[in-house]
């Protein structure tokens, strides 16, 4: 009964997976398979104590859990009671059976209705010709690419600039410190000559 599933040409193995049954429990009287709207009893049955009382509301529970189904100390609604487990088993047999069944009249019938197939071309045409993309979206996004590649070539064009201005400045400030050191010397040259002349 080995299953596959093909998805973009990638076959997985399917196995089949059943929940665990969920068991009806009623808020009104804690009984088993049915919802409060469903409920017949009259009176309302603690979750606690599992005491019927006309008016729960009225009710001062002893805070000591005793299950209404089994008499255990849990609550009536508990996973871990006995009865609600072989509940839930015996659901659980009964969804297995019902669905083992539907899966056999299913496959006969696929059995039955395979020699009856007939292939014709005319039943599966060929697809069309992929078309080229020519909506709005991909025409602005080419749009935008344009404009961020000459963003970039804008910015790089400025870095190059600032570095060759930066580069500047720093030769023009050597330039400048060996002018005037240049002009230090002049000076102090002009100084020592005024001085031999008197």
């Amino acid at each position: 009964n080995a299953k596959k599933l093909i998805v973009n040409y990638i076959s997985y193995d399917v196995i089949e997976f059943l929940s665990p049954a969920t068991v009806l429990i009623c808020s009104k009287c804690s009984g088993i398979g049915h919802f409060r709207k469903q409920c017949t009893e009259q009176h309302e049955t603690c979750k606690t104590c599992a005491q019927a009382f006309s008016d729960l509301k009225n009710h001062h529970c002893t805070a000591d859990p005793v299950c209404k189904h089994c008499s255990g100390n849990h609550l009536s609604n508990s996973a871990k009671c006995p009865v609600i487990k072989s509940f839930r088993a015996e659901l659980t047999r009964m969804i297995l059976n019902t669905d083992h069944q539907l899966h056999q009249s299913s496959s006969s019938s696929a059995k039955n209705n395979n020699h009856n197939y007939a292939y014709n071309l005319l039943n599966f045409p060929p697809l069309p010709a992929p078309q080229a993309l020519n909506n709005s979206v991909m025409m602005k996004l080419d749009e935008l690419m344009t404009k961020i590649t000459d963003v970039r070539d804008h910015l790089a064009i400025l870095s190059s600039k600032h570095d060759k201005f930066e580069q500047f400045m720093i030769d023009k400030t050597q330039q400048d410190e060996l002018v005037k050191q240049q002009m230090d010397l002049l000076q102090k040259n002009d100084h020592e000559l005024k001085k031999d002349l008197v």
